[in-house]
């Protein structure tokens, strides 16, 4: 009878332990997935953001390809093509939401590439 409750303590010892390092596998493994998907985020933000920057110069000789209101704010972002390159420029500011959603829709639409 005590060597049935020893054994039934040590499997329930066992079993304790493997569900607890799993869940500290997944907790860490989770966490570096996060750092991973953030880290790229900011690294598309950082792309997007540098395809907007575009020298003054560029301003005066641009042709304005299109143009469109954004939210109820009205911010107006325009699409111009210099040099056979388009840019995007807005006046106001964007939600990173807004931004991929406005670059969806002019990739979509054919106005970007």
């Amino acid at each position: 009878m005590n060597d049935t409750l020893s054994v039934s303590v040590l499997i329930a010892v066992v079993g304790i332990t493997a569900i607890t390092s799993f869940a500290v596998f997944f907790l860490v493994w989770w966490l570096w997935l996060r750092k991973l998907h953030l880290s790229a985020e900011n690294w598309q933000e950082r792309d997007f953001d540098e395809s907007l920057d575009m020298p003054a110069d560029h301003f005066a000789n641009a042709e304005l390809v299109h143009q469109l209101r954004v939210g109820a704010n009205g911010r107006t972002i325009s699409v111009l093509e210099s040099d056979g390159k388009r840019f995007v420029r807005v006046n106001g500011e964007l939600s990173r939401k807004e931004r991929a959603q406005m670059m969806r829709y002019l990739k979509a639409e054919g106005y970007m590439d």
